[in-house]
């Protein structure tokens, strides 16, 4: 097994729109099953919507990528219920390129967007992670 890259955990931006579509593709076609979304339904999304989300999602939803070698490598999407009965939900979604996950950032409970996540106000997601 090669070194581990330096790994930088960023929130993404609309600046990021084409390569978060790229990867977000790739693991659609790669593992579809993992998903509620399908890689059509993605392909027919533009860049601009995409922006859009990547800058609208404000602080209780949010996409983080990772960044290894000047590459988006992996992502995790964190999002809040928004419904009175229903704020007390939070979700996580990662993705990782393959040539990563060798180098153990696929555990949801050691991974580098897990640890770059925890503010106070994500106590909810502290305490999922630790059942």
């Amino acid at each position: 097994m090669g070194a581990v890259p330096e790994i930088e955990i960023r929130r993404l931006t609309e600046e990021d729109a084409a390569d978060f579509s790229r990867l977000r593709l790739e693991a659609l076609e790669r593992e579809p099953q993992a998903f509620s979304a399908s890689a059509e339904e993605h392909r027919a999304m533009t860049l601009a919507t995409i922006a859009k989300r990547l800058t609208a999602s404000g602080d209780r939803n949010f996409v983080l990528g990772a960044i290894a070698e000047n590459q988006l490598v992996g992502m995790a999407g964190f999002y809040q219920e928004e419904g009175p009965k229903t704020r007390h939900k939070s979700f996580i979604s990662q993705s990782l390129r393959r040539r990563i996950r060798p180098n153990g950032f696929t555990n949801p409970y050691v991974s580098p967007f897990t640890a770059a996540s925890l503010t106070p106000s994500r106590s909810e997601i502290a305490t999922l992670m630790k059942i």
